[in-house]
């Protein structure tokens, strides 16, 4: 989903999982987003009047059965033949809109723009070479293989959304959890 936000040219707004509805209404609001992908949890916490409220036209669920005028997630990824849209991207358009705890009153919407995302994967990947020259040659380095990493960052979070950026651009696989199982980690 994030990736096909992007790649349309639209602004992602990842929304906090354990916000109760007062607290989406407010930030749907604010963004003035007009679709929202959730699960079931999420959903059942947006009423059809509320969602109407805040302006959001589309509903989209997964995880989950769509209740009447929401659309199931299955259905949104079928192929249906889509293509992606002839758009122009630029670097400073917005890209991201990640809300702050609000230690000091309401949420402030921080804007993410495109250039902010590919300036957090070369920093990452800087960081990378970098350590990888300062390594000692002495100490074997193991067999390249798929970068991967369990991801416990929320989406929600800059650092969640920096790992959706970083995996793509070095060949990785991010390892997700829809709840935290230490077991199953």
């Amino acid at each position: 989903a994030y990736w096909a936000i992007q790649s349309i040219g639209a602004i992602s707004v990842s929304l906090n999982a354990w916000w109760i509805a007062e607290e989406l209404k407010y930030a749907l609001s604010d963004s003035e987003t007009t679709v929202v992908i959730v699960d079931v949890e999420r959903l059942d916490r947006l009423s059809d009047d509320l969602l109407r409220e805040v302006g959001v036209k589309h509903a989209i669920v997964v995880r989950g059965d769509a209740r009447p005028g929401v659309v199931p997630w299955s259905e949104v990824v079928a192929d249906h033949g889509a293509k992606l849209p002839d758009v122009s991207i630029h670097p400073d358009d917005d890209a991201t809109i990640l809300y702050t705890s609000g230690t000091t009153g309401f949420p402030k919407g921080a804007v993410g723009s495109n250039r902010n995302h590919v300036t957090n994967v070369w920093n990452g990947l800087f960081r990378a070479a970098q350590n990888a020259a300062l390594a000692d040659p002495s100490v074997p380095r193991p067999a390249k293989k798929q970068p991967k990493a369990l991801w416990t960052f929320p989406f929600f979070h800059i650092a969640g959304v920096t790992g959706v950026s970083v995996a793509p651009a070095t060949g990785g696989a991010l390892v997700t959890q829809y709840k935290w199982d230490p077991a199953d980690a």
